[in-house]
Order: structure tokens, then sequence, then C-alpha cells
């Protein structure tokens, strides 16, 4: 899982950086834009590589324009999954006799002690674990 996070950090890093060395580029040939009156509000990155295709800034803000008006649909949709998922988990719940969810609490309890830092397995091999 540390390698997964290494990865992504060098992947964000390195797409991070892509268009600032194109920027420097460019500033040599077009002039410099003075900041507008009203900072702009801040906004999310595009997808992974789209800040290396030398998007115009009319395609970006086309671009941004997509990204919310679909993050507030998966947003909706988050929700509905979420309200969905308790109804089901309380239907379930209701099935249970009472001992049946004392054993859930006690497995589920102990499946949080076995999980490591957000959510990570433990290995038991691992003397350091212990």
């Amino acid at each position: 899982m540390r390698h997964v996070l290494l990865i992504c950090g060098c992947l964000i890093l390195c797409c991070g950086l892509g268009p600032i060395g194109s920027q420097a580029d460019d500033a040599a040939t077009t002039p410099v834009k003075k900041p507008a009156a009203e900072p702009q509000e801040r906004r999310g990155p595009l997808p992974f590589y789209y800040g290396k295709l030398g998007m115009s800034d009319e395609q970006k803000e086309k671009a941004y324009a997509v990204q919310e008006s679909y993050d507030k649909k998966l947003d909706e949709l988050k929700k509905q999954m979420k309200a969905l998922l308790a109804e089901r988990d309380q239907k379930l719940n209701e099935l249970l006799t009472d001992g049946q969810k004392l054993r859930l609490e006690e497995l589920l309890v102990e499946a949080k002690k076995k999980a490591g830092p957000k959510g990570e397995k433990v290995d038991k091999n691992d003397p350091a674990a212990e």
C-alpha cells in the first residue's frame, strides 16, 4: 500500500510540474497577463494528463465547467448510495437475533482492530506490527 501511495504521489508531482515547464517556454513568446481584479475561485485539477495537452484557456474553462456539472451529479448519487446502504444494513440487522447482533458487533470490533491506519491490513507476520 505504501508503494501505491508513493507512486501516486510521484504521478501527481510529475503531472503538476509538467505545465510549469511549458508555461516557462510560453512566457517568452506571450505577453504577461495581469491578474484579474477578482481572485478566481480555486478549482480542482483537470483529469490526469490533461495538463500536458496544451489546452487553451477557453478549453480549460469548458473542461472545468464539465467537471463541476458532473461533480454535482456525482455528489447526489453518493448521497443516494449512502442512504440506500444504511437502509439495507438496517433491514439486514432486523433479520438477526439478539445473539447474532452481539456476535456481529464483536466481529466488527475485531476487524477494526486488525485494520491498520485508513483501513490497511496489518501483516500478521510482521513483528513491527505487533
